[in-house]
C-alpha cells in the first residue's frame, strides 16, 4: 500500500442502471498541522451526504493532502485519474493555489471551501471558491477599528510564510489608511517560531490603538500566551484561520481581560433558522461535536458541487460541470447566501465575532452580519 492513499467514504461506483454515478474528489487536512481543522470538515461533508440519502445523484472520494501544498497537486492528480468530474478542496490558501495551478493543467474544475487569497481564482477559469476573500475580511476589520474601536493607529502581525497572512495585512493596511486611520508597525516572524516575547514587547512599545494578526491558529496560540500583560487595554483583530480547534479546543494561557473580534465565515451561534437548522442537525450527527466553520463551508461547497452536476449537461464531463459551477443561481447557504461569478470568486456575507476566554477556555460569540459591498 502506498505512503498516502484516499479515503474512500463510499464505494467510487454504485449501480446506477449499468452505468456509475459521477464522482466528486474532496481534498482534506486529515493529518498533518491542519489535522483538527480537516476533521470538522470531514463531519461537514458527511452531514451533507447523510441528506442525499442511500442512493445519491454523486460519490465522493476524500484523500488526505496532510495540510501540504505538494500533496495537494498530488491528490489533484490522482482523483483527475480516478474519473471525478470536479474537486472540493484544498481548505487553506497556499494548498490550494497549488492545487488549483494543476486543476488547470488537467482541465477539471476545483472549488476551495475557504481559501480566501486571490491567487486562488485569479487567470483560472477552472478554480472557484465557497467563501469570500481577504479583500472583504481586510476592508470589514478595517472598517470596523476605526468606526466602532475608535482606532486611529494600528498595528500589523505578519507571518512570513503564510501568504493568506501577507495578503490579509496588506489589505488591512491599505483600508485602514483610506478610512483616516495611521499604521504604528509592522512586525514580521515565520510559521516555525515559538518564542514571541520579543515581538510582543515591540509592538507594545508603539502604543498602538488596535492591533492587526491575521493568521492561523497553530502561531496565534503561541502569540496570544505570550501578549499579556504587555498588551493589556489593546483591542485586537484576527481573521478567519482564528477559528480552529488548535486555539478553541484546548485551555489556553490568556486572561479573562482579553478583547479580541474576528472576521468569519459561520457562526454556530447565529440565530438565522438557516443555522439553527444545520447546528440541530449536526449535533444529531455528532452528540456533543458543534460544527466549526470548515464544517460549515464543507458542507455549502458539497452542495454547490452537487448542484452543479445536476445542472451540468453531461455530469461526467468536467468542462461541462466547470460551466455549470460558473453560471450556478445563488445558493443560500448555512454561510450566507453564495451568488458566484464567472471568475470563481462569489459575493456573500461575512460575520463579525468576538473571541472571548473565560478562565482559561477561548470561544467565539456572533456579534453581527455584514453584507457585502
Amino acid at each position: 500500500m502506498n505512503k498516502v492513499f484516499p479515503l474512500f467514504l463510499f464505494l467510487c461506483f454504485t449501480a446506477c442502471g449499468d452505468r456509475p454515478v459521477p464522482l466528486v474528489g474532496v481534498i482534506l487536512p486529515l493529518s498533518g498541522g491542519f489535522s483538527a481543522d480537516g476533521a470538522g470538515a470531514l463531519r461537514g461533508l458527511r452531514a451533507l451526504e447523510s441528506e442525499l440519502g442511500e442512493n445519491p445523484s454523486c460519490r465522493f472520494i476524500v484523500m488526505d493532502n496532510f495540510s501540504n501544498p505538494r500533496e495537494s497537486v498530488r491528490c489533484v492528480t490522482e482523483l483527475y485519474e480516478e474519473g471525478c468530474s470536479l474537486i472540493v478542496g484544498p481548505a487553506y490558501s497556499s494548498s490550494s493555489i497549488a492545487a488549483s495551478r494543476r486543476a488547470k493543467e488537467l482541465n477539471i474544475p476545483i472549488l476551495s471551501p475557504s481559501a480566501t487569497h486571490p491567487l486562488v481564482t485569479e487567470d483560472n477559469l477552472w478554480s472557484f471558491r465557497a467563501c469570500f476573500l481577504d479583500t472583504q475580511q481586510a476592508e470589514a476589520l478595517a472598517k470596523f477599528s476605526v468606526s466602532t474601536l475608535g482606532a486611529s493607529h494600528a498595528a500589523l502581525i505578519v507571518n512570513l510564510s503564510e501568504p493568506y497572512s501577507l495578503d490579509l495585512a496588506r489589505g488591512f493596511a491599505e483600508s485602514f489608511v483610506r478610512f483616516g486611520g495611521n499604521l504604528a508597525g509592522r512586525f514580521y516572524y515565520y510559521s516555525e517560531e515559538k518564542d514571541f516575547q520579543d515581538l510582543v514587547e515591540a509592538v507594545a512599545a508603539t502604543h498602538p490603538d488596535v492591533i492587526m494578526v491575521p493568521g492561523y491558529a497553530p502561531e496565534i496560540r503561541p502569540l496570544l500566551e505570550a501578549a499579556y500583560p504587555a498588551w493589556n487595554g489593546i483591542p485586537l483583530l484576527g481573521s478567519d484561520g482564528w477559528d480552529s480547534p488548535d486555539l478553541l479546543a484546548d485551555p489556553i494561557q490568556v486572561p479573562n481581560s482579553i478583547e479580541a473580534y474576528i472576521s468569519n465565515h459561520f457562526s454556530d451561534s447565529d440565530a438565522s433558522l438557516p443555522v439553527r437548522s444545520f447546528v440541530t442537525q449536526f449535533m444529531r450527527l455528532y452528540p456533543g461535536q458543534r460544527p466549526t466553520q470548515l464544517s460549515a463551508l464543507t458542507y455549502d461547497a458539497a452542495q454547490l458541487a452537487v448542484k452543479a452536476l445536476a445542472q451540468s449537461l453531461d455530469a461526467r464531463d468536467p468542462l461541462a460541470c466547470r460551466d455549470a459551477l460558473a453560471r450556478l443561481s445563488p445558493l443560500g447557504g448555512v454561510t450566507g447566501e453564495i451568488e458566484m461569478a464567472l471568475d470563481g470568486d462569489v459575493k456573500k456575507s461575512l460575520v463579525l465575532q468576538k473571541f472571548m476566554v473565560k478562565n482559561g477556555q477561548a470561544s467565539l460569540n456572533f456579534q453581527e452580519r455584514i453584507a457585502p459591498r
